[in-house]
């Protein structure tokens, strides 16, 4: 049986080393932005724990069929690469950080954002665990989660 925190922790560290590899189209943002879509994410992928060895999608994002199929009833979309699911994942959260989002936006609280993104399953959990890796509380909304990250001075 896997050990599901290592491997999560893994795709942690593997988001950093593609950003960093990929120099994913994060360049053009602030460096505090930068760092911001990077946290959420690997509290998102923290929070997920997510069978990413089967769907390369860190996120358990749901973006319907990209040619390879759905992971289950819930529509988990199945990445090509892990490095699509991690692309996939910071383009969310860029969406999110930048109000173009459909589903989310950063008057959400994390305790909203949980509710939202997992379709109401664990999401107690879920924000939880993504209030805990980002330093606040649950209720804490993401617009005030990004004003303490800002840089002082800013």
């Amino acid at each position: 049986m896997k050990n599901w925190s290592l491997v999560a922790g893994g795709i942690a560290i593997a988001l950093v080393v593609y950003m960093l590899w990929k120099n994913f189209n994060l360049s053009s943002l602030a460096p505090s932005a930068q760092s911001a879509v990077e946290a959420l994410s690997q509290a998102i992928t923290k929070a997920e724990n997510s069978p990413v060895d089967q769907t390369n999608n860190p996120g358990d994002l749901v973006l319907g069929d990209v040619g390879n199929g759905i992971f289950n009833s819930a529509g988990v979309t199945i990445f090509s690469t892990l490095e699509d699911g991690i692309q996939a994942l910071y383009n969310q959260v860029n969406l999110i950080f930048t109000g173009q989002s459909k589903n989310f936006n950063t008057n959400m609280t994390i305790a909203e954002l949980a509710q939202e993104w997992t379709g109401g399953d664990q999401a107690a959990s879920w924000a939880a665990t993504v209030a805990q890796e980002l330093g606040v509380t649950p209720s804490t909304t993401i617009a005030d989660w990004l004003a303490q990250t800002a840089p002082s001075g800013s």
